[in-house]
Order: C-alpha cells, then sequence, then structure tokens
C-alpha cells in the first residue's frame, strides 16, 4: 500500500470516528461531574453556615442555572436573602445571577430590575465587574425587548468597563 493512501486512510479515520468518540467521551464526563458537584454542594449546603453557605448557594445557583431555571430561580431568591440578612457584600453578584436566570426565563421586566438593583449597588461598592455584568444583563432585555437604544447603552457601558478591567473573554461577548 503506497504512503500516500496509508496516511489518507488514518486521517479520515481519526475525523470520521477517534474525534466523534473523545467528543462523546468527553460529555458524558463533563454532564457526570457537574452532577457530582450539585450533589457534592449540596451535602455541603447542609453543614455550613455564614460565608461558607452563601459561597455554596451561589456556586448552586450558577450551576443550576444551565440545567434547572426553576430551582436556580429558588436558590438565587434564597441566597439574596441571607445575603441581604447578614449584609454580605456579594449582593450585587447574587443580583445579577437572578438577572441571567429571569432572562433566560424569558422575564425581562425581572432581568431589569434585578441587574439595576445590581448596577446600583455595584457603582455605590465600586465594584467593575458587578457593575459590567448588571449593564451587559440590561443591554441583553433591552435588545429582547426591541429598545434597541437603550440595549446599545448598557452594552457600550458594559464594553467600556470589560475593556478597563481588561476582561476579552467577557468584551468579546458586549
Amino acid at each position: 500500500m503506497p504512503k500516500k493512501t496509508f496516511y489518507s486512510i488514518i486521517r479520515v479515520m481519526i475525523k470520521r470516528i477517534l474525534i466523534p468518540v473523545f467528543c462523546l467521551f468527553f460529555l458524558i464526563t463533563a454532564r457526570g461531574n457537574a452532577a457530582d458537584t450539585t450533589s457534592t454542594l449540596e451535602a455541603k449546603r447542609k453543614n455550613a453556615g455564614g460565608e461558607e453557605k452563601i459561597k455554596i448557594l451561589i456556586e448552586l445557583t450558577d450551576l443550576y442555572s444551565e440545567k434547572d431555571l426553576e430551582k436556580a430561580f429558588s436558590y438565587g431568591k434564597k441566597t439574596l436573602e441571607l445575603v441581604q440578612r447578614s449584609q454580605n457584600p456579594r449582593e450585587a453578584e447574587v443580583l445579577n445571577l437572578l438577572a441571567k436566570i429571569s432572562y433566560r426565563r424569558g422575564d425581562y421586566a425581572s432581568t431589569i430590575d434585578y441587574a439595576g438593583r445590581a448596577g446600583a449597588i455595584a457603582r455605590k461598592s465600586g465594584d467593575k465587574q458587578d457593575d459590567a455584568s448588571s449593564q451587559f444583563n440590561l443591554g441583553m432585555a433591552y435588545k429582547y425587548q426591541a429598545d434597541y437604544n437603550r440595549a446599545l447603552d448598557h452594552f457600550s457601558s458594559a464594553q467600556a468597563i470589560y475593556t478597563e478591567l481588561g476582561d476579552k473573554k467577557k468584551l468579546s461577548l458586549a
């Protein structure tokens, strides 16, 4: 068999068999790890208190926002109550999570409410990351309400803050 034909066959096998098998393996492994992570965090949450409990609840809210919006929203609301009661400085972060979840649920009025509150808290405390997130969330909500001028204003604000922070990953979204 000529060398060129042999290498062509190998290349085809890699493209058609090995790459899809690897991707399937990766997806199965990633999904299993996410389930393990939520189970582990759920167990830890029961015994945690104070800042540790807030951290765990924020992680659970974020994880569930990718697969179960109602559960994520429920965790987000509980986290917000706990953060507000304890006067924890992560309130803007939790409000932005609730804005993101509300957006995914199609509840743009709530997205605007949560993101607006997050932005006000972030600006007052000087937290540029949460301010940028709130501006981005507001831009998305206004975009889907067809209020393009407002959306553009908020996207521009988010872009300016992400540029200032040097956050290229999020800058690419804004």
